[in-house]
């Protein structure tokens, strides 16, 4: 397991504040109540002010757009462990995001919504996609 590192300014906010931003997301598969990272990582996930990271994919959905290279959804478990594991908020602006196209994207935000899950960078209009966390 790798140490996590937290370099705070205490000048903007103080030691106990901090943002989290993490890389990409993708799990091959998810099991209804598997955990996501280590206990220790959710605390620190959880102890942040606000924590991010990148959904690489869509939740799974009837049809998937033909397109040239690979096309990849989530498991609808997997946006629940995102949200189990402390994060506030996904960002959903890739280039898979639209594998399924509307329809996946849609379901989504949606269960992104229902775990509690803000989502920033795509939407059903440009304007949503558009508009700021």
């Amino acid at each position: 397991m790798t140490d996590v590192t937290i370099e705070t300014n205490p000048e903007v906010g103080g030691e106990d504040e901090y943002l989290l931003f993490a890389g990409d997301y993708f799990p091959r598969e998810i099991l209804t109540g598997e955990s996501l990272v280590s206990s220790s990582l959710s605390d620190v996930i959880s102890a942040s002010s606000f924590a991010s990271l990148n959904l690489e994919a869509p939740v799974r959905s009837a049809t998937p757009l033909a397109k040239y290279g690979p096309t990849i959804s989530l498991a609808p478990a997997s946006i629940d462990a995102v949200a189990n594991a402390g994060f506030d908020q996904v960002q959903l602006a890739n280039n898979h995001i639209m594998d399924y196209g509307q329809a996946g994207l849609q379901q989504t935000i949606d269960r992104c919504g229902t775990v509690g899950l803000g989502t920033v960078g795509a939407g059903g209009t440009r304007k949503a996609a558009l508009d700021p966390a």
